[in-house]
């Protein structure tokens, strides 16, 4: 559907109410997006309804926490470049943990080795 022919319709239901009827009636069918952070039931450009959700800061820093700790035990645990990419594309340090304990556990356990005869 061309582009103009979405904003008629979508304007010709703002003009006879039942794009706030749908707003409802969405809110009403699915009730636990009141308790949750949602700042409104919008109108996106392909027609559909979608709900915009407010991601905390809290979340944000979470996620470049655990980017940077999959960073860091890269680094340390591997020589192996495709693991860098690794470090950016797991969500959690579990899978990296796990990915390194099986395929690189000779060096990580050289490298803890060196560690314990050092410290």
């Amino acid at each position: 559907m061309p582009h103009f022919k979405r904003a008629a319709v979508y304007e010709e239901q703002k003009r006879t109410g039942k794009w706030g009827q749908l707003v409802e009636e969405t809110k009403d069918r699915i009730p636990e997006y009141s308790n949750k952070t949602i700042a409104k039931i919008s109108h996106l450009d392909n027609g559909c309804l979608w709900p915009e959700i407010k991601v905390s800061f809290s979340h944000h820093l979470s996620i470049l926490q655990s980017m940077c700790l999959h960073f860091i035990i890269s680094i340390l645990f591997s020589k192996y470049i495709f693991v860098f990419l690794f470090a950016f594309l797991l969500p959690s340090a579990f899978p990296l943990f796990i990915l390194h304990s099986t395929l690189f556990r000779k060096p990580c356990l050289s490298i803890i080795g060196f560690l314990k005869t050092k410290v």
